[in-house]
């Protein structure tokens, strides 16, 4: 991570099978993409995906990832694939993943989410598991979370989403549109927050901003108001083929979508497989 702060390319961190305990960070003002891969076996040779294999530790002591692109990065993206993300604490937002990319005079990059596990964070403020942003006065970039387990994470009294958090656009108004948010194949459930959106809290700050939610389980998660689930603030919100028991958005395009409990195999155990009388079961599309 330090050596990809100061490159002049595009980074590749592949990251091989094993448990690391720590506080990982990354800050860069570069133009470049910066992708961390788990999964490796040893010297990179393979690679199996599969979260549970590769595992970033914050040990109860900070953020277990910090990654951000600052001021003066162009399209400059972030993306996280295939970890266990556990135990990362912050009185900040984002207690287990804080991944942004901010310029106030370009263009910023996407966030990427992918294949993760994020478990057992807390954050002061908002995002008790993960907070992903994109924010720009010029054009934001989108924010991609896609399949992920998301559970057991807290964000802070009087803050909104306790398993995720994801934002997309600018703080004067004067950019063009915001980016897309997608929220696609995760389950989520078992988290919580001071106010809406337990389970995950959308918001899309500029005119034009859009929210996909599709063919996820938001179920379980807690708040003390506000919708207990999902929470969505975008100019058009789209949500098919999701199981969500209580959400706070008003669906532009919708179909599918139904309550209920998912019948997961094992919860307390972390089994989220579903049951064969799941109504999850060939629903999604």
């Amino acid at each position: 991570l330090t050596a990809a702060e100061s490159s002049p390319a595009d980074y590749i961190i592949k990251v091989v099978q094993g448990t690391y305990v720590g506080n990982f960070t990354y800050t860069s003002g570069q133009s470049h993409d910066i992708t961390l891969q788990g999964g490796y076996t040893a010297g990179c040779v393979s690679r199996v995906v599969n979260p549970r294999n590769t595992i970033l530790d914050g040990n109860g002591t900070d953020r277990a990832l910090n990654l951000s692109h600052s001021i003066e990065a162009t399209r400059a993206s972030i993306t996280i694939d295939g970890f266990t993300i556990q135990n990362g604490v912050t009185p900040y937002a984002g207690g287990g993943i804080a991944a942004t990319c901010y310029s106030s005079s370009n263009a910023t990059g996407d966030v990427i989410i992918v294949n993760n596990i994020i478990r057992n964070n807390t954050a002061g403020y908002m995002g008790g598991g993960l907070l992903a942003g994109s924010y720009s006065d010029i054009m934001p970039g989108n924010i991609t979370i896609v399949n992920n387990t998301i559970t057991g994470n807290t964000a802070g009294i009087g803050y909104e989403g306790g398993g995720v958090q994801i934002s997309s656009g600018n703080y004067t108004g004067v950019g063009t549109t915001a980016g897309v948010i997608t929220l696609t194949n995760n389950t989520i459930t078992g988290n919580g927050a001071g106010i809406g959106g337990g389970g995950a809290h959308l918001y899309t700050m500029l005119t034009g901003g859009i929210g996909n939610v599709y063919n996820n389980i938001i179920w379980g998660n807690t708040s003390s108001s506000g919708a207990e689930d999902l929470a969505v603030a975008a100019d058009t919100s789209n949500g098919y083929n999701n199981l969500i028991y209580d959400w706070g958005v008003i669906w532009d395009n919708s179909d599918g979508n139904m309550s209920g409990d998912p019948q997961f195999v094992n919860s307390a155990a972390g089994n989220y497989r579903l049951r064969p009388t799941s109504p999850c079961i060939d629903t999604g599309l």
